[in-house]
C-alpha cells in the first residue's frame, strides 16, 4: 500500500512539488532491509515506536503468540542505522528517524533514565513520550497510582533544571511537561483552547471514513475518501465544543494556557464535554509548572 501511494504522488504531484516529505509511524516489526532501502530511497521519515527499556516494551507490545517484540526492533533498527550512515553524507538525502516512547503507571523512571545512560547513542533519537489514555477506560485500575510516577517524573525534571543531570528522557519530561504549557500561553482571549480546527488534520481509517485526528479511535466521524469532508459536521462539531468551553472555561483565569482538545473532549457518541479531571490538575498545577519553568531559565536552561 505503502509502495503505490509514492508511486500515485510521484506520478500526479511530482512535476508540481518538487521536496514531498513522507512520513511513517510504526512499531518497527516488520521492518527489513528492502523496505529500508526504499524508505531512505523516497525521502521518508520515520518514527519507530520503542517504549524504553526491554522490559517496559515487552509488557504490551508483543506478537500474537505473546512473545516481546524488543530484541527483533532492535536489530531491525541495527540495519536502519546501518542503511542510514551510508547515505548520511549525500547532501540530497533529508531521511529522518525518531523514537517515541508511550507509557502508563507501571514504568519506572528510574530504569528509563539509566537505560538512556547505558546506551545514550540509541535515547538520543527520542522525540517524545506519551501517556496510554485511560479515558472513558478502566485501563489504569490495577496499576500505580498516579502519584507514584509523578514523583519520579518532578525528581527527574528538578535535576534537569538544576543543571545535575542532561539525561535525554530528563530533558523530554522537562520539555512535555513544563514547556509545552508554559509556551503554549495566550495573549489574547483564545476561546478556542488548545484544539484545532477539525478538518485541520484528517484521520483515515481503513474504510475510508475521515475522522478529526487519530486518538479519537473512531469517534466523530468527518467525512469519507468518496465525499470528502462534511463541512455541516466540521461546524456542528466545532460549535458544540465551543459551547462546551464557553459555559464551563468563561470565568477560569488560565483559559489562554489551556490545552483540551477534540481528542480528550470527546464522550465517544458525537458530543463533547470539558474533561474536569485534566481542566482541575493543569488548574492545581499551573503555579508550580510556572516556578519550575523560571527556575530553569534563570539557571540558563534554554528553551526546548
Amino acid at each position: 500500500m505503502i509502495v503505490k501511494v509514492v508511486e500515485y504522488v510521484d506520478n500526479v504531484y511530482r512535476k508540481e512539488f518538487n521536496n514531498i516529505l513522507y512520513t511513517v509511524t510504526t512499531n518497527g516489526s516488520l521492518l527489513s532491509s528492502e523496505k529500508i532501502d526504499f524508505m531512505l530511497s523516497h525521502n521518508f521519515s520515520l518514527l519507530i515506536s520503542l517504549d524504553g527499556y526491554k522490559e517496559n516494551h515487552n509488557r504490551n507490545r508483543v506478537y500474537i503468540s505473546g512473545k516481546g517484540t524488543y530484541d527483533d526492533v532492535i536489530k531491525k533498527i541495527s540495519i536502519l542505522t546501518a542503511e542510514y550512515e551510508k547515505r548520511r553524507h549525500d547532501s540530497n538525502f533529508e531521511f529522518v528517524y525518531q523514537f517515541a516512547l508511550t507509557y502508563d503507571n507501571e514504568i519506572s523512571i528510574e530504569k528509563l533514565i539509566q537505560s538512556a545512560e547505558n546506551d545514550p547513542e540509541l535515547y538520543s533519537h527520542y522525540l517524545r513520550m506519551s501517556k496510554v489514555r485511560g479515558i472513558n477506560t478502566d485501563y489504569y485500575n490495577n496499576q500505580l497510582p498516579d502519584l507514584i510516577l509523578g514523583t519520579q517524573i518532578n525528581k527527574w525534571i528538578n535535576k534537569y533544571i538544576n543543571k545535575e543531570t542532561k539525561n535525554k528522557i530528563a530533558e523530554i519530561l522537562y520539555r512535555q511537561y513544563v514547556t509545552a504549557i508554559a509556551l503554549n500561553i495566550q495573549f489574547e482571549q483564545n476561546m478556542s483552547g488548545g484544539t484545532c480546527m477539525p478538518g485541520d488534520k484528517i484521520a483515515v481509517s481503513t474504510m475510508g471514513q475521515f475522522y478529526i485526528c487519530e486518538k479519537i479511535d473512531y469517534q466523530s466521524p468527518l467525512g469519507d475518501v468518496d465525499n470528502g469532508i462534511n463541512f455541516s459536521l466540521q461546524k456542528k462539531y466545532f460549535r458544540e465544543y465551543l459551547d462546551a468551553r464557553k459555559n464551563h472555561c468563561c470565568n477560569c483565569n488560565i483559559t489562554n494556557i489551556c490545552n483540551q482538545c477534540f481528542s480528550v473532549c470527546s464522550c465517544g457518541n458525537n458530543d463533547f464535554y470539558i474533561n474536569k479531571e485534566m481542566c482541575n490538575a493543569l488548574k492545581e498545577n499551573i503555579a508550580s509548572l510556572f516556578s519550575i519553568y523560571y527556575t530553569a531559565r534563570e539557571n540558563g536552561i534554554d528553551v526546548i
